[in-house]
């Protein structure tokens, strides 16, 4: 898979995307990673759904952030609804339907709930922590 710059979506869309983000789509491919993390009452578990990278044979390098409900459509979905470029974002919950941003300056995880001016640090302090508390909370 070759490796994509991001300069065009981010001059397109006039955001800054964090780099892990970058790191995350240019890694490896993979479908949907799933996983469970802590509720931010700490009472349950929520399931999150992070976005696919599923390149398809022939296509052009990065296509795949173009297919229906991949990276551009939820970028763009965000800005149009939040009005914000502050975040990325990179998946969702199952349970409550919440979207799952990076904070494109730190690239800490946020949790976007009922409304756009709701965010919440989650449990994980970026993407690569967020996936290694997802894979243990399957191991459990």
């Amino acid at each position: 898979m070759d490796i994509t710059d991001f300069i065009e979506i981010e001059k397109i869309h006039n955001i800054h995307i964090h780099s892990s983000v970058k790191e995350y789509f240019n890694s490896y491919c993979h479908g949907y990673i799933t996983g469970f993390c802590m509720t931010d009452n700490g009472t349950g578990y929520d399931g999150i759904v992070l976005l696919p990278v599923l390149p398809t044979i022939g296509a052009k390098q990065d296509d795949y952030l173009y297919v229906n409900h991949g990276f551009i459509q939820c970028l763009q979905e965000w800005i149009n609804e939040s009005g914000s470029t502050d975040y990325t974002p990179i998946g969702w919950s199952s349970y409550y339907g919440a979207q799952i941003l990076v904070d494109n300056k730190t690239g800490k995880i946020r949790v976007c709930w009922n409304n756009h001016n709701d965010l919440l640090t989650f449990e994980a302090d970026g993407l690569a922590d967020l996936i290694s508390i997802m894979a243990e909370s399957l191991c459990q």
